[in-house]
């Protein structure tokens, strides 16, 4: 946003009728100025009504009324402080201002007329939330590439949160390709159904445990995701067609919004169903074709980012309209037609590359925790062949931990071995680091095997794992966890000697820690994995908790540290805090499946 400081001429305005007459002159200048500086930012003027406007409560109306009755001061400074509150109120202040353009102090009327010009030229609005206002300052000087980001992450954001500032977008971006991410950003921001999660169990479950999600309770939650997202459709809908302005994201919003209703509706002649769903995958095949051509005259990341993420959420929808036949069909037409045209080494820099690839990445966990594993893990492997091999290692923590959560270890395994061989052969990595891999690919073997209930092989790992100087923590709660299953006390009691001394050993690093440039770093990591071995261990609750909260302390809203601190509040008991911990950090990271599924395991034993 432009703000009003960046026009010193309004602090040398005196109070007297000839300054006045000056400030008259300085206003127009200024307002002809900014109308030149807002010809290279990329919004048009906001000049919509928002969509579900919260009005201003009495109180807050009264000092907006009084701060404008200040515009007319004697006092340059007061009236400056004056100009700056009034922007804080965002676009509930339109009215008002509106208003005053009609007072008889010219000061005020002229005032209010600069300060609507930069309110209009803003995304952000009274009621807004400390989050959207972090993504969305300064959003119209923002490169294309942020305004993406921007909009990936608003999308994520609860409805209530993130719709109105995306209709902001959709109704105002100019840019042809953003300005279709903020339509289907809305889309992905709707309430929606999901895939019942079969999540992966090497190792079955006690009979006390009851299967989690609760079957029922997860079709009742689709039931009233898609009563919620039918109603925000409309609300939408209604509030789209209420708008005079024709925009690139209100039209294809509007489409798409068209499209999927004609989906959901049932017809009794099979021919003509059949019909009517062929002539939709035909149109959006057309829509793939045309984003395509624009993509190989012009390929810049944001076009073949958004082309993916348009892929991923059409076959999404056919799932969520009841036709998943017809969206696997549409995901492999699409993928063999821009399959080539969107590979990651077709970025010429290095740095549009890491962006391309994160963005694909993050995509990608967003259809993972749809349901739609298949298509996740192999849009992984498509991505990782399109990677450099420097790319491959740096990003491979990423790929493993998505395929692991899914239960494809052979997939994961694979990238992991193949991250060691290129670390192994660098000369910048450790001892220590190729270590870590070689314990986390143990883990990973230990795994499969208990996948394949080959318990002879898993126990056979679990020695090679512990005999090893560098263990892996989950290795080591999965070890544990296959000794109670068997209920071999004995080799149990062995495998809690190790915990006892990894323990030790965690905390000895923490107490004591080696002096580096990143040592409250390497302190945070460490009383996590205190915390999160004892948590899943049953074992020093007292201090993992100490130890976890510290963690937090130092990370604050850090996803994978609240979820090992609502896992140590849940093995003390702590069963009510644990969920609210938990569901936290899950609003935090919607599309992190260890944390969606240790959110359901808790809700449904905390139900028994």
């Amino acid at each position: 946003m432009i703000r009003h400081s960046y026009f010193p001429a309004f602090n040398f305005i005196s109070s007297s009728l000839f300054s006045k007459t000056v400030n008259l002159v300085v206003m127009t200048a200024c307002v002809s100025v900014f109308t030149a500086l807002t010809s290279v930012i990329h919004i048009t003027s906001v000049s919509a009504a928002d969509f579900r406007h919260i009005p201003l409560p009495a109180e807050k109306q009264g000092e907006l009324d009084a701060l404008v009755t200040l515009l007319g001061s004697d006092s340059a400074q007061v009236r400056e402080q004056a100009g700056r509150d009034i922007i804080k109120f965002g676009d509930s202040a339109t009215e008002t201002l509106r208003k005053a353009l009609e007072n008889q102090d010219y000061t005020i009327s002229d005032s209010a007329h600069y300060y609507l010009r930069l309110l209009n030229q803003g995304l952000l609005r009274y009621g807004d939330s400390e989050e959207v206002r972090r993504m969305l300052t300064a959003y119209e000087t923002f490169p294309d590439s942020r305004r993406a980001e921007a909009l990936y992450s608003l999308s994520h954001l609860p409805p209530d949160d993130a719709l109105s500032p995306l209709l902001r977008i959709v109704m105002s971006e100019k840019n042809v390709t953003l300005a279709r991410s903020a339509a289907v950003a809305v889309m992905w921001n709707l309430p929606c159904t999901r895939i019942y999660p079969e999540w992966p169990q090497v190792i079955p479950l006690p009979e006390t445990t009851p299967k989690y999600p609760n079957p029922e309770r997860w079709e009742e939650q689709n039931l009233a995701a898609l009563a919620e997202r039918e109603k925000l459709q409309a609300e939408i809908r209604q509030y789209l067609e209420s708008e005079p302005e024709k925009t690139v994201g209100k039209t294809l919003l509007l489409e798409l919004f068209t499209l999927e209703q004609e989906l959901r509706e049932k017809t009794e002649q099979k021919e003509e169903a059949d019909l009517k769903r062929e002539k939709i995958m035909v149109r959006f095949m057309e829509m793939n074709t045309e984003y395509l051509e624009e993509i190989r005259k012009n390929p810049l990341p944001e076009s073949m980012g958004f082309l993916k993420d348009f892929t991923y959420f059409v076959s999404d929808l056919f799932y969520q309209t009841k036709n998943a036949e017809l969206g696997s069909q549409y995901y492999h037409q699409a993928t063999i037609q821009y399959h080539l045209p969107l590979e990651i080494g077709n970025y010429v820099h290095e740095n549009g590359r890491i962006v391309a690839i994160l963005g694909r990445f993050q995509s990608i966990q967003r259809l993972a925790a749809r349901g739609h594993w298949e298509s996740a893990a192999n849009e992984i492997i498509i991505l990782k062949n399109s990677m450099k091999p420097f790319e491959q290692a740096r990003f491979s923590t990423y790929f493993v931990s998505l395929l692991r959560s899914i239960g494809n270890y052979e997939s994961a395994l694979k990238i992991l071995q193949a991250s060691r061989r290129y670390f192994f052969l660098s000369s910048d990595t450790s001892k220590e680091e190729t270590d870590q891999i070689t314990a986390q690919i143990l883990y990973l073997r230990l795994l499969a095997a208990c996948k394949k209930s080959d318990y002879k092989q898993a126990r056979e790992l679990i020695d090679e794992m512990l005999e090893k100087g560098e263990v892996d923590i989950d290795g080591l709660i999965l070890a544990r966890r296959l000794a109670q299953f068997q209920k071999d006390t004995e080799w149990e009691n062995t495998i809690n000697q190790r915990v006892d001394k990894e323990l030790e050993k965690i905390k000895e690093k923490i107490e004591n820690p080696l002096r580096f440039h990143n040592e409250t770093e390497l302190i945070t990591h460490n009383c996590n994995a205190f915390a999160w071995l004892a948590g899943n261990t049953d074992r020093r609750l007292d201090e993992a908790l100490e130890y976890a909260e510290r963690a937090l302390e130092e990370r604050p809203d850090t996803p994978g540290v609240m979820d090992t601190l609502a896992t140590v509040h849940f093995a003390r008991g702590e069963k009510e805090k644990a969920i609210e911990i938990q569901k936290e950090a899950h609003r935090n990271s919607p599309n992190e499946l260890d944390i969606l599924r240790n959110l359901h395991r808790f809700e449904v034993v905390t139900e028994q």
